[in-house]
């Protein structure tokens, strides 16, 4: 006879998607920044996931990591990606506001490109693609979360 039993309750999630379809895994996050005295810029890399700095922006650790998303098609078959070349965060509870701009793509592992264009599906019909872009943060931005969305668009031909 235990001493001392417990029981826990876990949560299982799957999402069944038909084929020429786009799903996102990973949100793009640029992480923790200070709070600067004069405008800078954080860049995220969208093949390495690298962050730079600029304008003397303090880059605060967090959980920095690349827009990620896979498509499934047919085999070898073309798809035109396309998005917005820039968006807009707004800060939760507040109207303020910061931009993300020169947003940029790897796709399959390649070297990064501009977010919009046409590419094939590889051997086994998926693509693989990775978004960066560069965070604008303004003098003495508020402090607080900032959130924003952005949409990727997959035309499979």
């Amino acid at each position: 006879m235990p001493v001392a039993a417990q029981t826990i309750t876990g949560t299982l999630n799957v999402a069944v998607v038909r084929p020429n379809t786009i799903v996102g895994y990973e949100d793009l996050d640029f992480g923790n920044v200070l709070r600067p005295a004069a405008a800078g810029a954080v860049t995220m890399d969208a093949q390495s996931g690298a962050l730079t700095t600029t304008g003397g922006l303090i880059h605060l650790g967090g959980t920095p990591a690349q827009g990620e998303f896979v498509g499934y098609g047919t085999p070898l078959r073309f798809v035109l990606i396309s998005a917005a070349s820039s968006m807009t965060l707004t800060r939760v509870s507040g109207a303020q506001t910061m931009t993300v701009n020169n947003m940029r793509m790897s796709v399959n592992g390649g070297t990064t490109r501009n977010i919009s264009g046409a590419h094939r599906l590889d051997a086994a019909g998926f693509i693989f693609l990775k978004i960066g872009g560069r965070l604008n943060v303004g003098a003495n931005q508020a402090d607080g979360a900032y959130t924003g969305t952005y949409t990727i668009t997959a035309n499979y031909l």
